[in-house]
């Protein structure tokens, strides 16, 4: 007779894989939650097989009882090399495969057990024995028994092996917690399952929904203590692949252990290369040359790196560096680089700085950005610069009688012109509406009235389409050449200049 502390354990055992079932299938969305929800299916049918063979009465009861445990005997190690792939990520791109391939065995060696009446190869004597005064069923295994028993622990081995990988060498895609948890109960199960098939008296001790129990157990307090289903470790490793930045991270020595599709682009990786393992000597060749001894967070600042340009194909970009120490226990045993593509940002800003210093309708220097380039070249005493100021001849008549649209195609031909003209150490300004000025440094009084006529000149040849009419336009020039102090004095004396200019009948220049 069963006694009682065997019916509770076994109950509570069942008791237990149920609640790791319905987790598992409240959460099914998550990494290896519907491998769990298998592997707790295949452990209930083994347990209840189990509890319903220690309850069962006589030789037939109780093997009915054993053949239906054989589905939860030979599902649960593949079921839990499924899970611990799935779990791990090792080899997850093959799960399916994998998994159709160890259940297809499965299946086989389960319907080989239940078809022995008819070959009589999976079991020997079949009879029942009294061991500390409770009747069990003893099978002599067979060869073929033997060898199906034997893939099991094959499995259960395997999932060790890849549990300890994940633990001892890829540890950053799963908190270590996270997997010791797995690691316990699935140790626990093996152990029990080497001691059931080497040791007749254990099983007695110990039922196997016992086992179960301490496992499923583990399971649990690992799903709400360290959530071991969560999406954020697979998530984590996933951001690191797609996120646009090149990351990178190497060892003391400077040696890559790991790096993003990133930044496999930018050191150079063939695009066929990337989806497996990347050679990361080559890389770090690579690397070194871009960035020199750039682990060395201790001796070098982030300012030791100005923005890089690298040539990628036809294109150029430009990245900006940061390092990042890796530390545990207060001891640095790495780091990380992030390489971040700054090129679309570098080209708004220099947009936006083009904006923001030249005018919008001729693309001439505005203003400000034109009176503060000319106080920068404004040589001392013993040296001639010369300002030209120029003002477009009746302006406002071209925008009464053609409308303001042609009036602002005249002003950018106009200022077309005078680039096309001057000399190219010539700086072009829009001092506002019609005016415009040029800056010229280091020039004498005759070179500059050659430069003066040679732009009236040529704008008062040239003839402007607006809408589909001809229009001619001149300019008055005013001239202030010499040795100046400032932009104010030089610019006094153009304005009044061409002023006089304007009074002595336009399309002139005066000095």
């Amino acid at each position: 007779m069963v006694s009682y502390p065997t019916i509770i354990v076994n109950t509570l055992s069942i008791v237990v894989l149920l609640l790791i079932l319905f987790v598992a299938w409240r959460r099914r969305k998550d990494v290896g939650a519907k491998e769990l929800m298998t592997l707790s299916i295949f452990m209930l049918i083994w347990a209840i097989g189990s509890f319903g063979e220690s309850l069962a009465d006589g030789l037939v009861a109780k093997t009915v009882w054993r053949n239906f445990t054989q589905i939860g005997v030979f599902g649960t190690p593949a079921a839990i090399l499924i899970f611990t792939i799935a779990f791990s990520g090792v080899l997850h791109r093959w799960v399916v495969r994998i998994g159709a391939l160890l259940f297809v065995i499965q299946a086989s060696a389960v319907l080989f057990i239940l078809t022995d009446s008819f070959h009589h190869r999976a079991r020997g004597l079949v009879r029942l024995v009294r061991i500390g005064g409770v009747e069990t069923l003893s099978v002599e295994t067979t060869v073929w028994t033997r060898i199906f028993i034997a893939m099991n622990f094959i499995y259960l081995l395997i999932a060790l092996v890849l549990l300890l990988f994940s633990l001892l060498v890829q540890e950053r895609r799963r908190p270590r917690a996270q997997i010791i948890c797995v690691l316990l109960g699935l140790v626990a199960g093996a152990v029990y399952s080497y001691l059931k098939v080497s040791t007749d008296g254990f099983l007695n001790a110990v039922p196997i929904s016992g086992v179960f129990a301490l496992s499923g157990s583990l399971v649990l307090f690992g799903i709400f203590r360290y959530d071991i289903l969560m999406l954020a470790p697979i998530a984590r490793n996933e951001v690191f692949q797609i996120v646009g930045s090149a990351i990178l991270v190497a060892r003391n020595d400077g040696s890559l252990v790991d790096m993003n599709r990133a930044a496999m682009t930018i050191l150079g990786i063939p695009a066929k290369e990337r989806a497996k393992e990347p050679d990361l000597h080559a890389a770090e060749a690579r690397l070194l040359n871009l960035l020199p001894n750039w682990t060395d967070i201790d001796e070098r600042s982030p300012e030791d790196y100005p923005p890089l340009r690298l040539e990628v194909g036809e294109d150029v970009r430009y990245y900006t560096f940061d390092r990042f120490p890796v530390k545990t226990r207060g001891r640095k045993i790495g780091c990380i680089g992030v390489l971040r593509d700054t090129t679309e940002q570098r080209k708004n800003m220099e947009i936006l700085k083009y904006q923001a210093g030249h005018d919008g309708l001729t693309g001439a220097l505005n203003r400000r950005t034109f009176i503060e380039s000319a106080e920068k070249m404004i040589h001392d005493a013993g040296k001639s610069d010369c300002l030209l100021f120029i003002d477009i001849d009746h302006f406002k008549k071209v925008n009464d009688e053609h409308g303001h649209i042609a009036g602002d195609t005249v002003l950018a031909e106009v200022c077309r012109r005078m680039v096309s003209t001057l000399p190219g150490e010539a700086i072009l300004g829009r001092m506002g509406g019609e005016e415009f000025a040029v800056f010229l440094s280091n020039l004498g009084v005759e070179e500059s009235l050659v430069v003066a006529n040679r732009l009236r000149t040529a704008i008062r040849d040239s003839v402007f389409l607006a809408d589909g009419r001809e229009l001619r336009v001149t300019v008055s020039v005013g001239v202030a050449c010499g040795s100046f102090r400032n932009f104010d004095a030089m610019y006094g004396i153009a304005d009044a200049n061409v002023l006089l200019a304007k009074a002595e009948g336009r399309n002139g220049v005066r000095i």
